[in-house]
């Protein structure tokens, strides 16, 4: 899971069966970022702009999407944040000891119910304003979505021994971004698994490129009705998929559509790359086992106080009631939201709880 506990749901598309359910991970929701709270509370902004970034939206899809956002967000935060504290509470628990195949099949189970939970309720709203595009918006989006996918995946392009070295860092940050720095004996482990494992960037890709073009087919799809009125229906206080008079069947093919990639992506995936997942999550659950057998105890407590830190943000976020959204010309910079999500060390271990970036 990356950035934040709500996808960025055009930014790229989950690929469930590929996310490990990493006891490592599960305390790295920020992928590291020590700023949660401060996140967290710029999510509605930093959501609006991004789909603002992929498809351009006039005024009334703006002002339509800003009050999706704000109900799913107020949704997230007063049901949902409680259920990651109960997660992280047995995630401790069950990091103190060695990891077993038991321990990887209960966080998988754990963290598919809440990606689900997180995700259904977002479905619909996103499928009005796709349905709502126009073809000079469906454009912009095809041009932003192929230019993103060039810039992820550039590094394809580097010779086999740059790709290995790129492949070893970002594994070698994952782990220390749990238990910090690691041991000779672990990142000799690190460095081998790496090498030894197939790379599925190559296949993701294509996969990538293969959902871009049948969304933006299916958006460029003739609509057999009128477009979806933006202002018919808003977000329930608990966000649930229910049947509104905006289903046109073009807003119902959209909506289908998410609904695979998003929550099914397993049937939608070629069999090679389907395979390559499966083979690459059973390998890197055994690097995890490896790894944490050869944990020192100040990794543990480096693990531990992450967890704890994380736990208290989400217990602070869900108590604090949010009266008003911050005015849009208060909110931070963009370069500064970047500079707190390039931080990957969390600072809890030096005795201090950084929330402000």
């Amino acid at each position: 899971m990356h950035t934040s506990t709500t996808a960025s749901i055009f930014s790229h598309y989950q690929q469930r069966g590929a996310k490990g359910p990493l006891i490592v991970a599960l305390c790295l929701l920020l992928n590291g970022c020590s700023g949660f709270q401060f996140l967290y509370n710029q999510l509605d902004w930093l959501a609006l702009n991004q789909a603002n970034h992929y498809l351009n939206l006039n005024d009334q899809q703006q002002q339509q999407l800003e009050k999706e956002i704000a109900q799913l967000l107020h949704w997230h935060r007063t049901t949902q944040l409680i259920k990651y504290t109960q997660l992280l509470n047995e995630t401790a628990v069950r990091a103190q000891k060695p990891l077993t195949e038991a321990d990887f099949g209960w966080a998988e189970t754990q963290m598919g119910v809440l990606y689900v939970e997180l995700m259904e309720p977002a479905i619909a709203p996103i499928a009005k304003v796709l349905s709502t595009l126009d073809d000079e918006q469906i454009q912009y989006l095809s041009e932003q979505l192929s230019e993103e996918l060039q810039e992820q995946y550039e590094y394809l392009d580097y010779s086999s021994k740059k790709r290995l070295q790129h492949r070893t860092g970002q594994l070698i940050d994952q782990f220390e971004n749990g238990y910090d720095d690691l041991t000779d004996q672990q990142l000799a482990i690190l460095k081998k698994h790496a090498e030894e494992n197939l790379d599925l960037s190559s296949l993701a890709k294509q996969y990538r490129q293969q959902i871009n073009r049948e969304l933006i087919a299916l958006l460029a799809a003739p609509q057999t009705n009128n477009a979806v009125n933006l202002n018919s229906s808003q977000l329930p206080t608990q966000p649930q998929h229910s049947e509104h008079s905006e289903h046109s069947e073009h807003y119902a093919n959209i909506e289908k559509y998410l609904r695979t990639i998003w929550l099914h992506p397993e049937t939608n995936y070629p069999a090679e790359y389907l395979q390559a997942i499966n083979t690459t999550k059973t390998n890197y659950y055994q690097l995890m086992q490896e790894i944490h057998a050869l944990v020192t105890p100040n990794q543990l407590q480096h693990l531990l106080e992450t967890i704890a830190s994380y736990n208290q943000d989400f217990m602070d976020l869900s108590s604090a009631a949010r009266t008003a959204p911050i005015a849009l010309q208060n909110r931070p910079t963009t370069a500064s939201i970047q500079t707190c999500t390039n931080h990957h060390k969390s600072p809890v271990s030096k005795g201090y709880r950084h929330n402000n970036c």
